[in-house]
């Protein structure tokens, strides 16, 4: 029975992706899986493949783990041996633990930082963190420097662990890129030097934070890292240059709240009660002289010895580099403003806190701990990650080399060469900046960024996704040569294709998500996702349009080995199996006909598509089959050559997709042809949701250098200054909006569209899988109710006027194929049937009724059902008029005259004005055709480019 809506986040849910392998996705990674017999991917994706105990981060965490285990050994030396002397830096295993716990007063006094007069050289978070492990450590006649060092090394495990996991979900499709932080040679080597992964594990949070959409929250964490190093402040600037570019500055309000109030939270007590003690840190930091590995170190050490070159104090450093982070911070943000497309917000992130790295007077061997995770981000590239890290390497051994060198009584002939040190330090700040290069590089060629090239946008985004530029440098007027309105399938297709032609786009969507009809959604129950529109795809394997642009490269697609069940009510029940041979088997003696009438369509499948996914009025490619498709359609037609009982449900269950329950040749055809598409591609449904496919196509658009504005209605041509203009809308919205320059007659056509039937949908999560009468419909991917082809035909016949309280009815059982769908042990289940146009009734009940008689106990099955009207449906997507998913009539004068009978029916008489939704041919369905077919007009005629 349905139950009150359970209440869960009224914002769009995040549908899951298709995840990106590295193993096949990057060519250095491709090479060494090559050697050991291809590229592995057992465990890479989840939902195709149930990974069991080995998921995507419990793999990460062992590759930590192990990770882990060669840092303890790369530190055993000391551990063995003892930290003291100059042997901790011939070791390379100094730690500033165990030299700080002696040093600093902890082995006497735990909080030893908060004492009256003390001077610790870090923020207050962090005497924190040393003053609870210092405390934690027993008095006793034991190695207490050891026991110091190993509790942090611990802990600081522990985080390495979070910041991997945590890196994984912020990393949207490629959560394996993590494994780059998981096996980072900078961290295995300097991670137990300083509890600098304190601060990386709250800047992590704080972008996962940010990325759900948890604004203050990810405030909150910078703040706590930044109480902690100073580094993770330099997060804002990538916000305020988004807030900058989108107009969008509440993100960047409620965030620095968030981090101001945390630091606070923190800091104010000690500043209160022991002023001297908090701000040592401040004093500290600016008195020093340049750090070792500096950029100013060098040049010091490069001054000792040349003569007349002058040494720098620390007050001058202190001007020199920040006026140098001042200047690389405002060519980063000339760079965010400037691109093409908004940057990604790890990208500016990441650039922001090297280039501080590069220019501040210190630079610890620890602190390429803070860019790890950030590459892993902003740069997921295998080869150039390694040979980074490299040079890390490099500079790790060669300043522990050269303080055991300055520092040690050791014999001149073993002295370490400055000039190597040199190089080696010199090198690190090369390979940063070579990083740097390519991940600004990446922000002007989206096609070489490898996050975007895997289709998606930027999954850090949070509350700036979709957010239109509003201030974009170098951008007149923000003028494009292409305007598109609504970004469903068919608008998308439009964008898509003129911005494949060289053209700059602007694609404007109404709503906060984009996908129109192919959008998925979390409803009423938290966990469960539903498609608002279309479920299943047939047309998406068919589609010309998608076959050039590689959708199924992009989008995970799962295609049932039946592709569509319809029982009958006397317990028969037909079975479309994508194996027709088998399904003319089990047909029985209605097996013969069917084959006679599907077989030769399935066999010239590619022509009857490129014949039914074009214009009606053209010269057709394919002549075969165009009269194997016609002569088949017509012995439909003609009772007496049909194809027996069973059989013809089956067919008049496809052609009923249609609605109207007409029996001319456009529904017989369309019967026809979606039948025979059972049998060829099959009836796939998309991993994650319909969403799936609308996200690539916008990560596509994107990435040709296009440009979306979500939650931006059109309501006047003359907001838009781009002279060309595709809509994406019903006929009646595109007069309403382009009236003004549409002559009167061609308004009056659109405004007296003829309408299909509208439809009553309805979403249920159910405790247990559909019990159905019939055990072979669990594994199909779509049901079709309605009983023989003379009911169906009459009951669709009635809705054009009436509500059937026995209407024809098409459910789809997603969660069967996709576990994604869906929490542990729960089922979505999508169903729908026609009613009049605009008609307000809501029909739970009757499609209870209607699939309690073809599987008895299903009522008890439902946990919680929403019904969406007509109405309804109108309301979530206008160019769903009175709930009719077809974009108007689809009977033969309704696909011929599509708004208007034309050869070029996408045109309209307005001089740059196009119609490009699923009001046009070929019509209805997921196939962006229609989109794509005005696209190519609006070139022709208003660019001179040749489709």
């Amino acid at each position: 029975m349905s139950k009150p809506p359970v209440k869960g986040p009224s914002k769009p849910f995040r549908a899951p992706m298709r995840i990106t392998v590295p193993s096949r996705s990057d060519a250095f990674l491709r090479k060494f899986t090559e050697l050991i017999g291809g590229p592995l991917g057992k465990h890479s994706n989840p939902g195709r493949i149930n990974p069991g105990f080995f998921t995507i981060e419990r793999v990460l965490v062992l590759l930590t783990v192990v990770a882990a285990l060669l840092a303890v050994a790369s530190k055993n030396a000391c551990r063995l041996n003892g930290w003291g002397g100059t042997n901790s830096y011939a070791w390379a295993c100094y730690s500033d633990w165990t030299a700080l716990f002696g040093a600093r007063g902890f082995a006497e006094n735990a909080f030893a930082p908060f004492a009256t007069g003390a001077e610790f050289e870090y923020p207050v978070l962090m005497s924190v963190v040393a003053s609870v492990t210092a405390a934690l450590i027993p008095a006793g006649e034991f190695n207490r420097a050891l026991a110091f060092f190993d509790l942090n090394f611990l802990l600081v495990v522990g985080l390495w662990i979070m910041v991997v996991v945590v890196t994984a979900r912020t990393a949207g499709r490629r959560p394996w890129d993590a494994a780059m932080v998981a096996l980072a040679p900078g961290i295995i080597l300097a991670s137990s030097i300083n509890w600098d992964m304190w601060a990386v594990a709250f800047l992590a949070l704080g972008m996962l934070a940010f990325s759900r959409e948890k604004t203050f929250l990810a405030g909150v964490l910078i703040g706590l890292g930044t109480a902690m190093k100073v580094f993770p402040l330099l997060f804002f600037g990538a916000v305020i240059v988004l807030a900058i570019r989108s107009g969008r500055y509440r993100p960047l309000v409620v965030s620095v709240a968030g981090a101001a109030l945390s630091w606070l939270a923190v800091n104010l007590p000690m500043a209160i009660m022991n002023f001297e003690a908090w701000k040592h840190f401040f004093t500290f930091t600016e008195d020093r002289g340049a750090g070792l590995s500096s950029f100013w170190h060098i040049y010091n050490v490069t001054a000792s010895v040349v003569p007349g070159m002058p040494e720098l104090g620390a007050s001058v450093i202190n001007s020199l580099a920040m006026g140098l982070f001042v200047v690389s911070c405002t060519g980063i943000a000339y760079l965010g403003l400037k691109a093409p497309t908004a940057p990604r917000l790890s990208q500016l992130v990441f650039l922001i806190v090297a280039s501080f790295i590069l220019f501040n007077k210190v630079y610890s061997p620890q602190f390429v701990v803070w860019l790890v995770p950030l590459v892993a981000l902003a740069w997921p590239k295998w080869k150039d990650f390694l040979v980074w890290q490299l040079f890390e390497v490099l500079h790790f051994w060669a300043i522990w080399m050269y303080l055991y060198a300055s520092s040690a009584d050791i014999k001149a002939s073993n002295t370490f060469p400055t000039s190597f040190y040199v190089f080696a330090v010199l090198g690190h700040m090369i390979a940063t900046g070579y990083l740097m290069y390519k991940v600004s590089r990446s922000m002007f060629e989206p096609d070489v960024d490898p996050v975007r090239r895997v289709g998606q946008l930027d999954p850090q985004a949070g509350a700036f996704a979709g957010a239109a530029d509003k201030f974009v440098l170098g951008a007149k007027n923000m003028s494009h040569d292409v305007a598109v309105i609504g970004a469903g399938p068919n608008g998308l297709a439009a964008a898509l294709t003129m911005a494949r032609a060289g053209l700059s786009v602007r694609l404007i969507e109404r709503n906060s998500t984009i996908g129109g009809a192919a959008r998925t959604v979390e409803l009423g129950y938290p966990g469960a996702i539903h498609d608002v529109g279309s479920a299943v795809h047939p047309m998406s394997l068919l589609s010309p349009f998608f076959h050039e642009i590689g959708l199924r490269e992009h989008v995970d697609f799962v295609v049932p080995q039946i592709s569509f069940a319809h029982p009958l009510p006397d317990g028969r029940a037909g079975i479309a199996w994508r194996d027709l041979a088998r399904t003319v088997e089990d047909l029985g003696a209605d097996g013969p006909g069917y084959r006679r009438i599907v077989g030769p369509v399935v066999e010239r499948m590619a022509g009857t598509a490129d014949l039914l996914l074009h214009p009606l009025l053209r010269v057709p490619r394919q002549l075969g089959a165009l009269s194997v498709f016609g002569l088949r359609a017509a012995q439909l037609m003609v009772p007496g050559l049909g194809t027996g009982e069973l059989a013809a449900a089956m067919i008049a269950g496809c052609a009923a997709h249609t609605a109207g329950g007409g029996r001319g040749p456009a529904a017989t055809g369309a019967g026809l042809f979606l039948a025979a598409s059972a049998h060829s591609g099959g009836w796939p449904i998309p991993m994650g949701g319909s969403q799936a496919i609308s996200d690539t196509l916008a990560a596509m658009f994107t990435q040709a250098g296009g440009r979306i504005e979500l939650d931006s209605e059109v309501t006047d041509l003359a907001q838009l200054p781009e002279k060309t203009v595709l809509f994406n809308t019903s006929p009646e919205a595109m007069a309403s909006i382009a009236g003004g320059v549409l002559p009167q007659k061609y308004r009056k056509v659109l405004t007296g569209t003829r309408r299909a039937p509208g439809s009553c949908l309805i979403h249920y999560v159910l405790n247990a899988p559909v019990p159905w009468r019939n055990q072979e419909l669990a594994d199909a991917g779509t049901v079709h109710l309605g009983g023989t082809a003379a009911q169906i035909g009459h009951e669709e016949r009635r809705v054009r006027t009436d509500v059937s309280e026995a209407p024809y009815a098409i459910v789809s059982q997603p969660s069967r194929f996709d576990p994604s769908r869906a929490p542990a042990g729960k089922h979505v289940l999508w169903a729908y049937c026609h009613v009049p146009n605009g008609n307000p009734a809501d029909l739970t009940t009757v499609m209870n009724r209607q699939l309690e008689a073809v599987a008895p106990g299903f009522i008890d099955t439902i946990e919680y059902s929403q019904a969406v009207t007509a109405p309804g449906l109108a309301s979530q997507n206008p160019n769903l008029v009175g709930g009719d998913l077809s974009g108007g009539a689809t009977d033969m004068r309704g696909m011929l005259i599509r708004p208007t009978l034309s050869a070029d029916p996408w045109r309209t008489p307005a001089q740059g004005i196009y119609l490009a939704s699923s009001s046009t041919p070929p019509g209805p369905s997921v196939h962006g055709m229609s989109g794509h077919l005005a696209a190519q007009s609006a070139l022709l005629h208003e660019f001179g480019i040749l489709p």
